[in-house]
């Protein structure tokens, strides 16, 4: 990795294995956007004094909304409306 990095903010796909750790030697900060820190070796990171943050709470307003919209759209019937919308029913 590059030894300019000093922080890395990943999403749910990257790992972050021992060697992109070991190569990136400023490293002080690692962001998980979302809950699982599985994909970072979380081993190598104590050894290095490298901090490791997720963000557990960042998705449940998005999700309390989603779900209220959900049953908004089922009480009004919007499903078949959009559905006899569509064949010009």
């Amino acid at each position: 990795m590059d030894s300019y990095v000093d922080i890395f903010i990943v999403r749910s796909a990257p790992k972050v294995t021992s060697a992109v750790i070991e190569g990136s030697p400023r490293l002080k900060l690692i962001g998980r956007v979302g809950t699982r820190k599985d994909k970072i070796d979380t081993e190598v990171t104590t050894r290095h004094g490298i901090l490791v943050m997720n963000t557990p709470d960042s998705n449940t307003l998005s999700a309390a909304e989603h779900t209220c919209t959900l049953i908004y759209s089922s009480a009004r019937n919007i499903p078949s409306a959009c559905a006899s919308l569509k064949t010009g029913a």
